[in-house]
């Protein structure tokens, strides 16, 4: 019967520390991002011919077309005056800027006040290595959209909703090589032009 009674109590001890060891395990779901300032939020040229490369702020090669300013929102707008140009030996004519967010779970609004001529818009992740990895959005003047980013704990997810929940975009990259999270727009010819706000939670 001794021998009976302390198997069951190293039984249920064992039971109660696999119990504790799992409860301790990390939770895979991130916490909310902090909340972002103008100086979180960084502008870059952005050409769609070169829409995997994420060139220096200061670079000079791509026409610098369109304005970016960030406050408690950012806003893009501009319209285009120069012609097609060379960029790394390659003809370029869909110019215009990048705005680059930190990593972090976020969301918010994108509405497109002017939209006119050949303009594209894109959602893109900053990748290491000076990448980008850019995904090209079907937007329309007038909308105001709704946007989020989720990291799982494994994959950092971008998704684009129209007002009526439709989804326009759904964008998937493996969280590890995420540096930062982005929206693009560009401009083609001579008098395109682009005004659009993008609002963010925190």
């Amino acid at each position: 019967m001794k021998i009976l009674a302390l198997c069951s109590f190293l039984f249920l001890s064992s039971l109660s520390g696999a119990w504790s060891q799992t409860s301790s395990l990390p939770n895979r779901t991130t916490a909310p991002a902090a909340a972002l300032t103008s100086k979180d939020i960084h502008v870059y040229p952005f050409a769609e011919e070169h829409k995997d490369m994420l060139f220096k702020a200061t670079d000079r090669s791509i026409p610098n077309e369109l304005i970016v300013t960030t406050t408690d929102h950012i806003h893009m707008y501009g319209k285009k005056k120069s012609h097609v140009v060379q960029v790394l030996g390659v003809p370029t004519g869909h110019v215009g800027k990048l705005v680059m967010l930190p990593p972090g779970d976020r969301s918010g609004t994108l509405t497109i006040k002017k939209s006119f001529g050949t303009t594209l818009f894109f959602n893109c992740f900053e990748l290491t290595g000076g990448k980008l990895d850019s995904q090209e959005m079907k937007l329309s003047e007038g909308v105001a959209y709704n946007w989020s980013v989720k990291n799982d704990g494994t994959n950092t997810t971008f998704r684009m909703t129209s007002p009526e929940n439709k989804e326009l975009a759904h964008h998937t990259i493996e969280s590890a090589n995420v540096q930062g999270i982005g929206f693009a727009g560009t401009v083609r010819n001579e008098g395109n032009e682009i005004d659009l706000t993008i609002t963010f939670d925190h």
